[in-house]
């Protein structure tokens, strides 16, 4: 349930996952908000964007948050200050939850489209575009898998940007892909046999658990 701390209760339904970093500070986004929560229940900080955040953070060994929100920007954003480093601005909503390679750089979608790679300082390494939003994104190895409304699943060579297949299932695609030697039966029927309906893994957290 939610925290007895006023000063912690987001006001608003939780839809993101939390990340918790090593010192046990717990980040996400609410609302507007993006929130870091204390191990004992209180507000560390509170960072307000200009539209929903239903991206969930990614943490960087360097200690930089990054989250995405509806107000189509990326945000960097310190985690032991709360102190916002550089944005970068999408043409559309951003629903992904980012990615981080080993060199740092940041990987993420938009509703524009567009599968970024920004580096550390927000500046924009490459883009591919695909013909339709991108809802979810996974890191696996070289390659960001991710699907697309345009009704294809993807694999982009995450150094160079260019794509190393895509595949066309029968229906579009909007579940989280989980690249596996086995295919994880569960997200690939959620995915294409109710693509308008979310996997109970995926499922809401509010107040009421």
């Amino acid at each position: 349930g939610m925290m007895d701390d006023p000063g912690c209760t987001a006001g608003r339904r939780i839809s993101a996952r939390p990340v918790v970093g090593p010192d046990e500070t717990a980040y996400v986004g609410a609302g507007y908000q993006i929130l870091a929560i204390n191990s004992d229940g209180t507000l560390k900080w509170r960072v307000l964007a200009d539209n929903i955040v239903h991206s969930s953070p990614a943490l960087s060994d360097d200690g930089v948050l990054y989250v995405g929100s509806y107000d189509h920007n990326l945000y960097a954003i310190e985690a032991s200050t709360g102190m916002i480093k550089w944005t970068y601005v999408t043409n559309n909503v951003i629903h992904t939850s980012p990615a981080i390679d080993a060199n740092g750089n940041i990987l993420f979608g938009s509703h524009d489209g567009n599968l970024y790679c920004l580096g550390k300082d927000g500046t924009l390494k490459w883009t591919f575009s695909s013909n339709a939003s991108i809802h979810h994104i996974t890191k696996y190895g070289d390659f960001i898998f991710f699907g697309s409304s345009d009704g294809r699943l993807y694999a982009i060579n995450r150094t160079t940007g260019k794509a190393a297949f895509s595949f066309a299932p029968a229906y579009e695609i909007e579940g989280t892909w989980y690249y596996h030697p086995f295919v994880n039966i569960e997200e690939y029927w959620w995915s294409n046999y109710y693509p308008n309906h979310c996997n109970p893994s995926c499922a809401d957290v509010d107040g009421n658990g």
